[in-house]
């Protein structure tokens, strides 16, 4: 019967998918399903919440060895167990709803024997599923963790060049938003095909602390080059929004080598290779530098026309020309959110950042580790640990990946390694149960 379930179950899976792909074929149910405030469910999340049934039956099945594990395999039903995990899981990866996945994992770590012993083709499958769930809620260092896994057990047969590509593509997401850039070797893969055009400009302005390039990348007019393979894969908002701490970083540490150049007369050969200055002066990043080098990128970043920006070195060194070119600024947003449209008054509001923002950023690469001191609001600068010492400017600016790692563990909610607690979290019914002693 069981094998009957899951061959029922990926073929609905498949049906349901393709459906989803031609909402033309079934408008008349999406009609039907229609109510005050849109569609209660969609057709992948029916077909999800039918395959999950089939995954608890397996998953509570009571007619087994103790664990579930009889000769190292798992026994009865539980051996369905990660095929039904693995259909449900597709459909409700396919439908943009991660989020209901959560349960799956929960219910894995309480009532499943450990991944190890299903076979190698289910356990890359739900690792990689895993991952996909575990960077959607950015959790990357544990996105990283399980994909990483799913790689190194991947066959590296032809036939699995697709799935190869599938978990490369969220491993190097992943390891790039915490730091991790990926090495030449990586970009030669075959599977790595694209990732070179679309990665490098990310990983150099992450390491210039170029902010007017990434703003580029990451504009919402997707109009560079990257943005298709990242919308593609759905990594874009995540790279926009979790990478530009990163940034944040190394504009602030090159800022601050330069503030302290020019105050202590060093050489900056040496603090780009860590070696400590001699000391004069406090080690200190001035905000209002730091505040002058953001609003300098983000207005070059507004500026549609790359080359002309390029030329423009800032007050004092900008070309003579520059003064009768059109610099074509982007224009102000028209959006007007439906509930204040006929409001009087309304007008776009144009962001410049101010110093309140830069307390703010400081404050926040002081909370997630990516810089070591604390601000001062009376001097309005950032006192720098350890610069003096051995490991120089490093020392205030750690290694992004480092850091990560440092902060985190190996364990990932919905990664059973171990025989452990199966049965774990459940009800116990004891109505039926005699006294100790009879």
């Amino acid at each position: 019967m069981l094998p009957t379930i899951m061959s029922y179950s990926k073929i609905f899976a498949k049906v349901a998918m393709g459906l989803d792909k031609r909402p033309d074929l079934i408008q008349h149910l999406i009609e039907e399903s229609m109510g005050e405030e849109g569609q209660r469910e969609s057709l992948p999340e029916k077909a999800a919440n039918v395959v999950r049934q089939a995954f608890i039956t397996c998953l509570n099945d009571r007619n087994t060895v103790p664990g579930g594990i009889k000769n190292g395999k798992p026994d009865g039903k539980k051996v369905g167990i990660y095929k039904m995990a693995n259909t449900c899981l597709r459909i409700l990866m396919q439908a943009d709803k991660p989020e209901s996945c959560e349960t799956i994992f929960r219910n894995i770590m309480n009532s499943s024997p450990p991944l190890h012993i299903y076979p190698i083709a289910e356990r890359v499958t739900f690792l990689y599923y895993l991952g996909r769930y575990q960077f959607a809620q950015t959790q990357f260092y544990a996105a990283q963790v399980v994909l990483q896994q799913a790689w190194d057990q991947c066959s590296t047969h032809e036939d699995y060049y697709k799935q190869r590509r599938l978990i490369l593509t969220y491993l190097v997401a992943s390891n790039l938003i915490i730091g991790r850039f990926p090495s030449d070797s990586i970009y030669q893969l075959r599977e790595a095909k694209g990732f070179r055009e679309a990665f490098v400009p990310i990983t150099q302005a992450i390491r210039k602390g170029d902010l007017e390039a990434f703003r580029r990348i990451t504009r919402l007019d997707f109009s560079h080059p990257s943005s298709s393979f990242l919308l593609r894969h759905r990594i874009f908002y995540q790279i926009g929004n979790y990478c530009e701490v990163l940034v944040w970083r190394s504009l602030a540490r090159k800022v601050f080598c330069l503030t302290w150049q020019q105050e202590n007369g060093d050489q900056m050969p040496a603090m780009q290779f860590g070696d400590a200055p001699k000391e004069k002066k406090a080690s200190s990043l001035d905000l209002n530098a730091l505040l002058l080098a953001f609003r300098f990128l983000e207005g070059r970043a507004k500026n549609k026309n790359t080359a002309l920006s390029a030329l423009d070195m800032g007050p004092g060194r900008r070309p003579f020309a520059n003064a009768f070119q059109d610099l074509n600024p982007l224009p102000k947003s028209t959006y007007i959110d439906p509930d204040f449209d006929g409001a009087d008054g309304l007008e776009a509001r144009d962001h410049e950042i101010d110093m309140l923002e830069i307390e703010c950023i400081c404050s926040s690469l002081i909370t997630q580790g990516l810089m070591i001191g604390y601000v001062t609001r009376t001097s309005m600068k950032v006192a720098l640990a350890n610069v003096t010492r051995k490991g120089g400017v490093d020392n205030a600016f750690p290694n992004p990946w480092v850091n990560a790692k440092s902060r985190n563990t190996e364990d990932v909610l919905g990664w059973k390694k171990d025989a452990g607690n199966v049965g774990g979290g459940q009800i116990v019914h004891l109505s039926g149960a005699r006294p100790v002693g009879e």
